[in-house]
């Protein structure tokens, strides 16, 4: 009903655009790559990343001519895209694991971009989609996994400490899912994907992770020789074989109807693992935990309050309503990984550094602040420092979705800059008037705010358009 009442239900329509699966001419290029009776699966692969390759490109080379009004060209700061190492745009996603059935893409790890992002070098950035009636293979990483459900629904099995865990999962559903645990899901929508927005943190070496795959023909049980296999399961090397031969390589399985009934089925126990439903890994709902509202916006946030799980790690979703804006604000300690899921729009923030060549003369020096502007439109990804000031604005168009993952969560604070409770408001008199150098009384004219909003209040192209108005 929530979903329904806010409109959600269009905002998570979200990856199929996000990656450029809604492209008619890659759609064109890939149906032309499976229909080439003489390729085999490496060939068709091959096809189907020249495709993408292709589209990405272009986008690419339609950015630099165009960029867009809602970019507002003669406000922009230093810098295009190229030279802007806080965003990430879809063509910087890298395919990992892709077949006509599912495929999982991820950004480069971040330190590769620019070293500035060695306060999160242990994180990745990554979607996984799943085309309905399809089973993900069970598999474990060598990392922690935090997962939102941006589109369709599924179950989804996690096996650790001999206990085998079952959910339900759907739109707004936030998932953890440890290291080395193993897990397995499918999607049981008969006509939508299933698609998770991931947040992977490393563990063994920083910014690397690695799938271990448990069955099919890629499975890790292959790597050792079969003496090893025969003797550990007491069976003898042409049945193991069989086992292990049993299907291909893809993690991504289409099942039939009566498969996926079976699937949806909850069992009280599987041998040799139970069934246990009562953990507190149980995954959340994050549009029950509405933090702030008015009529700019709304902002949804779930913390280690709420699930435990997530550690030092708070997942947030802002919807900012057509023509407004949140901000400008900034945090205090977090790091912000903010990926627009919906609608178009920008966001600028004030920063001492905008390039990974650009290094400070003097630490601790006072900097000169360089405006970073961002295009925000389905699939970009846009970094957001501690400490940084920042402002996102939805266009005129559409409301402006963002799924958010805060790093280094703990104990940080969001410091607001304009709006209720904003810093300067929290001044006294005679501090305000030595730092601006003007009455306190033209101060307050400037940040006391009558309206009494909270984090989001009008944007600029909504000001200007009363303005014309009035005139």
């Amino acid at each position: 009903m929530i979903l329904k009442t806010l409109g959600f239900v269009v905002f998570f329509a979200l990856a199929a655009v996000a990656l450029g699966t809604a492209d008619p001419e890659l759609e064109t290029c890939r149906h032309q790559c499976r229909v080439q009776m003489a390729f085999d699966r490496q060939q068709r692969e091959a096809c189907l990343d020249k495709c993408e390759r292709y589209i990405q490109e272009k986008e690419g080379r339609q950015e630099e001519r165009g960029g867009g009004s809602s970019g507002r060209r003669e406000e922009e700061g230093r810098g295009g895209e190229d030279d802007n190492p806080y965003v990430f745009q879809p063509r910087h996603f890298r395919t990992a694991h892709r077949s006509q059935q599912g495929r999982f893409s991820v950004l480069p790890r971040f330190t590769e971009r620019s070293n500035q992002f060695e306060g999160i070098e242990n994180f990745r950035f990554g979607i996984l989609e799943v085309e309905s009636k399809t089973f993900v293979a069970p598999n474990h990483l060598d990392a922690d996994l935090i997962g939102l459900v941006a589109e369709g629904e599924g179950t989804l099995d996690i096996i650790q400490k001999n206990k085998k865990k079952s959910y339900d999962i759907r739109v707004g559903s936030i998932v953890f899912i440890p290291a080395g645990a193993t897990s397995y899901l499918v999607n049981t929508d008969n006509n939508n994907k299933l698609v998770i927005i991931k947040l992977i943190q490393t563990i063994s070496t920083p910014g690397r992770f690695e799938f271990f795959f448990g069955t099919g023909r890629n499975s890790f049980l292959r790597a050792f020789k079969s003496s090893i296999l025969e003797a550990a399961y007491d069976e003898s090397k042409e049945t193991i074989q069989r086992v292990l031969r049993g299907r291909d390589d893809s993690p991504f399985i289409q099942v039939s109807d009566e498969q996926l009934k079976s699937l949806r089925k909850e069992s009280d126990t599987i041998w040799p693992f139970k069934t246990d439903k009562s953990s507190s890994s149980k995954p959340v709902d994050i549009f029950k935990h509405k933090s702030v509202s008015n009529n700019y916006g709304q902002l949804f946030e779930v913390d280690n309050d709420d699930f435990k799980e997530l550690g030092d790690i708070e997942v947030a979703f802002a919807n900012i309503t057509r023509g407004g804006m949140l901000g400008p604000l900034f945090n205090t300690r977090a790091t912000k990984l903010a990926f627009v899921v919906d609608g178009k729009g920008w966001a600028q923030m004030a920063c001492p550094q905008v390039s990974s060549q650009t290094e400070r003369s003097e630490e601790g020096a006072i900097p000169t602040y360089e405006t970073v502007n961002a295009q925000l439109r389905p699939g970009t990804l846009f970094v957001i420092p501690p400490g940084n000031p920042y402002v996102s604005i939805a266009s005129q168009d559409d409301n402006l979705q963002i799924v958010c993952f805060d790093i280094n969560a703990d104990n940080n604070e969001r410091v607001a800059l304009a709006g209720k409770n904003n810093l300067y408001s929290n001044m006294d008199d005679v501090a305000k008037e030595v730092s601006f150098g003007v009455s306190s009384k033209l101060v307050d004219k400037v940040f006391e705010n009558d309206d009494d909003l909270e984090l989001f209040s009008k944007g600029p192209e909504w000001q200007q358009s009363e303005d014309r108005a009035d005139q």
